[in-house]
């Protein structure tokens, strides 16, 4: 309200309005009612807005743009919130924008820079982003259309990754070409539309699950994580030991990313991450692959006499393989206390009410060569469903994570039925994870049941086994 009062004011001031002209406005909202009615163009009102909000105001020209700070900021973000990165300096991002309120779309990169706004006018964001697009041609976009050249190419979409700080890369082919989407602090976003015709040649470079090295010029090699879930989708996930492939996505695994890298940060390390149900060797294994450092000192306990003597040690990070009783539970809190960042399997009760608690169940991983047989769900299946799953939340979940489309309704949306075929039992080929997540008793995403519809819709398993987990006992 301060600011509508002192942007009137100042336009009156200035001569930009009339004291006639801002009367007829009413109550209505300046900024957009000068410029709907002609009164200020679109600059006049940005340079107004710059003087009033104590921000300067620049015009950009190609020559004052660096290259390192355009490729901070995704390019399709960049392109739909009309705001452009123009300089770094050490952990400073000066960005040029038309509305202060794209500031909200950068909020995932205030870990790692402080973000200085300028306002600016829609000639400095055109001439931006064609300098990003021309950036992206020159590093990224030849080598990959050179279908010839698959060691470049893997090279250069990796490479394109990392320099937007993705811990994934998704490969989504589609009619108008295959769409790479990075995961930026948990969410995806468009990166990049590669034509059609690379399909091939993508699936020939990542053929298949595992593990992959690939040298992008950095001195050593970057590890991979190749994921395959069918329709021709493949996920790269550039964090040595992803959870991705263990079935984390969404705020789920935002979630949990931060948890596990922010032991990393001095400032911030200590805390308990607590691993309940089926699964939980592999997710241990996965986070200690994660922060296992060569200056980082583990122990690796077994119970509370372990523990007690390993915190006297004072290591960088505990793993308790089991906690089964209340001194179990009370030791993680005091080495989390202690700036210890501890990561609990737990056996039973005792949960540690400060912790992060991931809740897992294991479901058959539906076979990916055949056809799924997909269809929505019957009036019976809703409702057995309804009392465990939020469908609105499940709903949300896969049109954000590009699941079903943006206009989708519940009712058309289908889940995958297991298909036997020549090489599967039944349909099914190994395991998924599904996940819940919670922090301070708050559950962060969906539940168990609703993660499950989630993979079901994705195919990646059954609704058949969604509901066998919740009404079989497992």
């Amino acid at each position: 309200m301060y600011a509508e009062e002192a942007l009137r004011d100042f336009l009156i001031d200035v001569g930009l309005v009339s004291k006639s002209q801002m009367e007829v406005l009413g109550g209505e909202k300046v900024s957009r009612s000068l410029i709907e009615r002609g009164i200020l163009s679109e600059d006049e009102l940005c340079k107004a807005l710059a003087h009033v909000h104590g921000i300067p105001f620049i015009e950009l020209d190609v020559d004052d743009i660096s290259q390192d700070a355009l490729a901070v900021i995704p390019e399709p973000l960049s392109r739909g919130h009309s705001i452009i990165g123009y300089r770094m300096s050490e952990n400073k991002l000066e960005v040029a924008l038309l509305d202060l309120v794209a500031l909200e779309e950068l909020e995932f990169l205030r870990p790692r820079y402080k973000i200085l706004p300028r306002l600016t006018d829609k000639e400095s964001i055109k001439r931006g982003l064609l300098a990003y697009q021309k950036y992206l041609r020159g590093k990224y976009g030849k080598a990959l259309k050179e279908e010839g050249d698959p060691d470049r190419m893997a090279r250069h979409l990796l490479a394109h990754a990392l320099a937007q700080g993705a811990s994934a890369a998704h490969l989504e082919p589609g009619d108008s070409g295959v769409l790479v989407r990075h995961r930026i602090n948990g969410a995806l976003r468009d990166a990049i539309l590669l034509p059609q015709s690379m399909q091939t040649a993508l699936e020939g470079i990542f053929p298949k699950d595992g593990w992959i090295a690939v040298d992008i010029g950095v001195g050593s090699d970057i590890k991979v994580r190749v994921a395959r879930p069918g329709g021709g989708k493949i996920v790269l996930n550039l964090r040595g030991a992803a959870f991705e492939p263990l079935g984390f996505h969404g705020e789920a695994l935002e979630q949990l990313e931060r948890a596990v890298s922010r032991r990393h940060l001095p400032a911030q390390a200590g805390g308990v991450v607590a691993i309940e149900g089926e699964g939980k060797s592999m997710l241990l294994r996965t986070i200690k692959e994660i922060v296992s450092a060569p200056d980082i000192s583990i122990a690796d306990v077994g119970s509370s006499a372990a523990a007690r003597v390993a915190l006297k040690a004072d290591p960088d990070v505990i793993f308790m393989n089991g906690m089964r009783d209340s001194e179990s539970a009370a030791l993680a809190a005091s080495g989390a206390a202690r700036g210890i960042f501890v990561v609990v399997a737990v056996e039973g009760g005792g949960l540690i009410g400060e912790a992060l608690i991931v809740r897992q169940a294991l479901a058959r991983r539906l076979c990916q060569k055949q056809f799924f047989d997909k269809r929505p769900l019957s009036r019976l299946e809703q409702n057995a469903l309804e009392p465990h799953a939020d469908f609105i939340r499940v709903l949300s979940a896969l049109k954000e994570e590009g699941v079903v489309g943006k206009e989708t309704p519940w009712k058309e949306v289908k889940f995958a039925r297991a298909v036997p075929c020549s090489e599967c039992r039944g349909g099914y080929a190994g395991d998924i994870g599904l996940q819940e997540v919670s922090a301070g008793g708050t559950r962060i995403g969906l539940n168990l049941a609703e993660d499950g519809l989630f993979k079901s819709a994705q195919g990646q398993t059954s609704l058949e086994e969604v509901l066998s987990m919740l009404y079989d006992g497992r």
